[in-house]
């Protein structure tokens, strides 16, 4: 097998989200993402609740994870994640990518062939379920 040439760290590190989308389009791309990784996907999220006189309001502040189990390419370590947020004009949380962390230290070159091929193949899931979720969103641009 030839050997592959360094990538850059953040070729393997993060992908922008070519639309902003809110929790619940966030839910829906991990199951695309475990599905079709053929992975486990586990994510916590980190909220805050207030209670101003009669009204409860909750905002989920951030959210990370990890991706277990590759079975398509027999990686069983794990791919930490977090979730790149912000805010829309309304004060409202959205949500914009997805960073994969690096061990402290590491250095790309030092990445097993197996978390290589289990990064790429994450970010390309993550792009593929923008794809397919755009071209089923009439009017939508891209």
């Amino acid at each position: 097998m030839p050997e592959q040439e360094p990538e850059e760290r953040e070729e393997l590190a993060e992908v922008g989200f070519p639309r902003e989308i809110p929790f619940s389009k966030l839910e829906e791309l991990f199951g695309f993402m475990a599905k079709g990784l053929d992975a486990e996907l586990r994510y916590n999220t980190e909220s805050e609740t207030k209670i101003e006189g009669n009204e409860k309001t909750t905002e989920i502040r951030r959210v990370g994870g990890n991706i277990f189990r590759f079975k398509k390419i027999n990686f069983l370590a794990f791919l930490p994640f977090d979730i790149i947020s912000d805010f829309d004009n309304d004060g409202n949380r959205i949500y914009k990518g997805i960073r994969f962390s690096f061990t402290p230290g590491y250095d790309v070159s030092e990445l097993s062939a197996e978390e290589v091929e289990a990064r790429r193949r994450a970010i390309g899931c993550v792009r593929k379920y923008f794809e397919e979720y755009f071209s089923e969103v009439p009017g939508e641009k891209r």
